[in-house]
């Protein structure tokens, strides 16, 4: 629920406690929203005895904290989960999702720029990153299969239509 604020929004900004930092880097990478979400958990990864341990948040707590709404979630969660960066483990006992970021697979996501950087697999099974020359006519190819999310809504755009068809 929405508290009607009696300050001014300058004042709330200066006075908050409730700012997401977020990296610029991480936003090119993953999409501002996906950064947005990621860094929140990421925030709430470190609190508490056992940082970097499983921990939970709720959907609507999440949405409370980013303005990201939880169905939108849900889609970011699964391209995060798809890069590696987070693990999710919901106990359907108790209604609850817990959390866990997985610092290696972030490292690995950052360590150098997305665009020349392939990871595969070697022979014994463990992943490697190997440093690779984009090719002059081509793009290169990306190194997971992730799109980036910025809104939850799926917009259809004129020139994505066939001539003489109109959107739903």
């Amino acid at each position: 629920m929405r508290k009607v604020l009696s300050m001014k929004w300058s004042q709330v900004m200066r006075e908050s406690q409730r700012i997401i930092a977020v990296h610029p880097d991480l936003v090119r990478v993953i999409g501002p929203a996906a950064a947005i979400l990621f860094c929140q958990l990421f925030f709430w990864a470190g609190k508490g005895a056992k940082s970097n341990k499983w921990f939970y948040k709720s959907a609507a707590e999440l949405e409370e904290e980013t303005g990201i709404p939880a169905r939108t979630q849900r889609f970011i969660r699964a391209n995060l989960k798809s890069l590696g960066i987070i693990e999710e483990s919901h106990n359907r006992t108790l209604h609850r999702m817990y959390y866990k970021i997985n610092l290696q697979a972030l490292d690995r996501l950052m360590s150098g720029p997305l665009a020349t950087i392939a990871t595969a697999t070697g022979k014994n099974g463990r992943s490697y990153t190997e440093k690779t020359q984009p090719s002059p006519t081509l793009p290169p190819a990306p190194s997971h299969n992730f799109m980036p999310i910025t809104d939850h809504l799926d917009i259809t755009t004129r020139h994505d239509l066939p001539p003489g068809a109109t959107p739903e």
